[in-house]
């Protein structure tokens, strides 16, 4: 069922990746008089094994250049970074990344031959800006989710939904994690129709949650959580990805302060990308589907 679900939802997946980075990055307006900071390219990136690697290309800005009211077509169009340069280097083999068709700044390959623990340099040149940047990441292994279950009961006429997850923690080293569970089809038909109807950042999403394993003892990590917005789905994903300590660093200060793209103002975020801004990352994700289960008095 993952698989068919994944190949249905490939084309979408991957322009929600430029919807999922621009959301929440734009500042409230500012009644002050600033320089702006110079404009970067900014990097994020995604990877599904069964689809390949994307990666999103745009152009940091200023408070005085955007707001909530300014993400029209024209800014769009603006601030992606269309016909750049890009390529994936693994050890001696370069890979040319092609940008999507009809969607300005995501550019992608399905052409990985990568391993676990494999370090992985991300060149990019931008010529409207003659300017180049590259990141270098480590190919993170997979790790999954042990158990994942979404049920629901009905407790005196109230739906209480509560989720269930558990997984096992590699010995030996520190590891970090993140998870995100979120309803696909409605964040898949959203996304088909306007890709920034994510702006906002929880369009379709349930839950979301940064784990160190330096929280736990023991090698067995599980929780369970109940929701605080009931889902109308039956069907939900958990998005479980093992991630670079880096990498976790940057999520947590992204989920805390906002997106990517105002990272210059006025909050640094940490970034691997040499004369740019954001964040690239090679994990693999492990994507668990789940059906509700209801309560036997239902």
């Amino acid at each position: 069922m993952v698989t068919k679900l994944i190949k249905s939802l490939r084309k979408k997946l991957v322009a929600a990746l430029l919807g999922l980075s621009v959301a929440g990055c734009l500042p409230e307006s500012l009644l002050i008089e600033v320089t702006p900071a110079p404009s970067k390219v900014v990097v994020s990136s995604i990877n599904i094994d069964t689809l390949g690697l994307a990666v999103l290309l745009t152009r940091s800005f200023s408070a005085l250049e955007g707001n909530d009211d300014s993400l029209t077509q024209d800014f769009i169009n603006q601030i992606v970074v269309a016909e750049a340069e890009v390529s994936l280097t693994i050890d001696d083999q370069s890979i040319d990344l092609t940008q999507i068709e009809e969607i300005d700044g995501i550019y992608f390959t399905d052409d990985l031959p990568v391993q676990d623990n494999q370090r992985l340099r991300l060149d990019i040149f931008d010529p409207a800006s003659n300017s180049a940047v590259f990141a270098e990441t480590t190919a993170m292994p997979p790790i999954s989710l042990d158990t994942a279950v979404f049920f629901e009961e009905i407790v005196d006429e109230d739906t209480i939904q509560r989720l269930y997850y558990e997984f096992t923690d590699p010995s030996g080293t520190d590891n970090w994690y993140s998870l995100n569970v979120f309803d696909p089809f409605t964040l898949a038909d959203e996304v088909g129709e306007n890709i920034f109807s994510l702006n906002g950042g929880n369009s379709g999403a349930i839950y979301e949650r940064l784990i160190s394993d330096q929280e736990f003892e023991g090698a067995i990590f599980s929780d369970t959580v109940r929701l605080s917005r009931t889902s109308e789905s039956d069907t939900i994903a958990f998005f479980f990805s093992n991630i670079s300590e880096g990498y976790f660093r940057f999520l947590d200060v992204r989920q805390r302060f906002g997106g990517i793209l105002s990272d210059s103002e006025p909050v640094n975020f940490p970034s691997n990308v040499i004369g740019g801004l954001g964040y690239f990352t090679f994990n693999n994700p492990r994507i668990r589907v789940v059906r509700k289960e209801k309560s036997a008095e239902d």
